[in-house]
């Protein structure tokens, strides 16, 4: 009779003690478009089903991403509560893209970890080229002081054919002109010509002229170039000498 009441008991403890599987947590993750452009603003959704019996407490995930963002994510992380869809249980975030081609993912862990075990799901997201299409060229006055007296800040924004950013690695050259394309000497801080980088979809330098008669107009076109030759696509801009 002893032995009968100790086996109940641990009968009783394991059926307390049930382990706990990823898909007790998280019964399925879904990435809607697991294939972006790596141009800095092209988002997709990113959603997780919890078990419609979870507790009330413990519905709350995490949200992480690497070579991209999560949007709304403060110091990396987003913590959404899981709510009913459709007789679903569903929290969900938006990935966006960086400006750095390659593989990309998102980390969903539940917002209240185990003790005993880590839960976690990481879907792939493949970031593709953007590549250029456009340039736009800014710049900071029309006008421009002779004698080195003043410089001008020059950008090249570089777009895709959606208008959207470009991947980093775009190079970008800028040259100044006269009519009939004549080059003149002019100075540019750091240099004439640079890549788009992680962190813009642009290029940017300053500009001045030397011993140049005041009243004279030039121009400077910003030009992407691949391996070192001109592509034609470009932007020019047309500035004052003054003194």
């Amino acid at each position: 009779m002893k032995n009968i009441k100790y086996l109940l008991i641990i009968l009783l403890f394991i059926s307390c003690n049930k382990k706990v599987e990823l898909q007790d947590v998280f019964t399925s993750s879904e990435v809607i478009n697991a294939m972006l452009p790596a141009d800095g603003s092209s988002t997709t959704e990113v959603k997780v089903e919890l078990p419609v019996d979870s507790d009330p407490s413990k519905r709350g995930v995490v949200f992480s991403a690497s070579n991209g963002s999560i949007v709304g994510a403060q110091q990396g992380k987003l913590v959404v509560k899981a709510n009913f869809e459709n007789g679903k249980l569903i929290a969900k975030a938006t990935f966006k893209s960086s400006l750095k081609p390659g593989d990309a993912s998102v980390t969903i862990i539940p917002e209240q970890q185990s003790a005993y075990k880590d839960f976690n799901i990481t879907k792939k997201i493949t970031l593709q080229p953007s590549l250029p299409h456009t340039v736009k060229l800014e710049y900071s006055t029309p006008a421009i002081r002779n004698n080195y007296q003043s410089e001008i800040f020059l950008r090249a924004m570089v777009y895709n054919d959606m208008g959207k950013g470009v991947s980093e690695g775009v190079e970008v050259k800028f040259d100044e002109y006269t009519e009939p394309l004549t080059p003149f000497s002019g100075r540019y801080r750091y240099s004439n010509k640079g890549t788009t980088s992680g962190d813009s979809s642009s290029v940017s330098t300053f500009f001045s002229v030397g011993n140049i008669p005041a009243n004279i107009n030039f121009f400077v076109k910003a030009e992407v170039f691949e391996n070192g030759n001109p592509t034609g696509k470009s932007d020019v801009i047309q500035l004052t000498v003054i003194n």
